[in-house]
């Protein structure tokens, strides 16, 4: 289960309804809570907006590249 699909329920929120507050469609959310869909900032941003923060801009990027960032800035001793 994906971070925003925990919240829809939590919140009692429908997709379709959450889906037009953050301008895309019901069927381009329900694959990002699958996790088969690829996001725009644009629609990023919106979520994190409408969640107020609960799921950000951080929580699409896929966890190899969080992962690998991550050691890169440790191996160079820099912060991305």
């Amino acid at each position: 289960m994906t971070k925003l699909e925990k919240y829809l329920k939590q919140k009692g929120i429908r997709q379709n309804h959450f889906a037009k507050k953050v301008g895309t469609t019901p069927g381009n959310l329900g694959r990002l809570i699958q996790g088969k869909g690829s996001i725009s900032l644009r629609v990023a941003y919106a979520i994190e907006v409408e969640t107020d923060g609960r799921v950000t801009l951080y929580d699409w990027i896929p966890s190899k590249i969080k992962n690998a960032s991550h050691s890169s800035s440790e191996s160079s001793g820099k912060d991305l």
